[in-house]
């Protein structure tokens, strides 16, 4: 693997990770389904990745109540 590639899916896990809220795991299972994609694939994959609008994460009420940010009454 070239180095311009392995910055190219570096650049796209984080991308993933960050936009598209996977965790590190699923992040690197994503990047092992693309490793014998062509750099100008993974270019392609990379500004599809960065044109899409971030994923909301759903986070039920109970995980708020754990922290300590809600309180029972609420």
């Amino acid at each position: 693997m070239t180095k311009g590639k392995a910055y190219i899916l570096r650049q796209i896990r984080d991308l993933v990770v960050n936009k598209r809220a996977y965790s590190e795991e699923e992040a690197e299972d994503y990047i092992k389904e693309h490793l014998e994609d062509t750099v100008y694939q993974l270019l392609v994959l990379k500004k599809e990745l960065e044109d899409q609008e971030p994923v909301d994460v759903f986070e039920p009420p109970s995980v708020r109540w754990f922290r300590g940010e809600m309180r029972c009454s609420e």
